[in-house]
């Protein structure tokens, strides 16, 4: 079996040609009994927006889940699967849910449906500011 993490390289490499921070496996809520993770959080730092992605290699569903509970805590957000998965999904449940898709092949990928738009909660704001916290401890120098 493939893992997820073989879908991760094209993405990066598509968001690294724009203006993004990347954060893998990040945990959007800081809490000791907290296991959730979201596979790629980017946050665009001309807009301060954070963008959400959940990789998946076939299970839709477990992946819609997960982006719809990541509206929550950022502005957008999106599945990324193999292309193949993506040819046979059923788009309008991910338009009408305003779940963005990413069909990943080899190494490139494409956006096949928008996402719609989430507006700033305070948890956006909250999970924003631990993104910046968390991003600046890796980009530390080490002394």
């Amino acid at each position: 079996m493939v893992p997820e993490k073989s879908l991760y390289r094209p993405i990066l490499m598509d968001f690294r040609q724009e203006n993004y921070d990347l954060f893998e496996e990040f945990p959007p809520v800081q809490s000791p009994n907290n296991s959730k993770k979201i596979d790629l959080v980017f946050k665009d730092r001309d807009k301060n927006h954070l963008i959400a992605i959940e990789v998946k290699m076939s299970d839709w569903k477990r992946a819609l889940k997960q982006a719809l509970l990541n509206t929550t805590y950022c502005h957008y957000s999106y599945i990324a699967m193999p292309k193949r998965t993506v040819a046979i999904l059923n788009k309008e449940i991910f338009k009408e849910s305003g779940i963005g898709v990413i069909a990943v092949h080899e190494d490139n990928c494409k956006v096949v449906v928008k996402p719609k738009f989430s507006r700033s909660t305070p948890m956006v704001k909250k999970c924003s500011y631990t993104f910046d916290l968390m991003h600046k401890k890796r980009t530390l120098p080490k002394r």
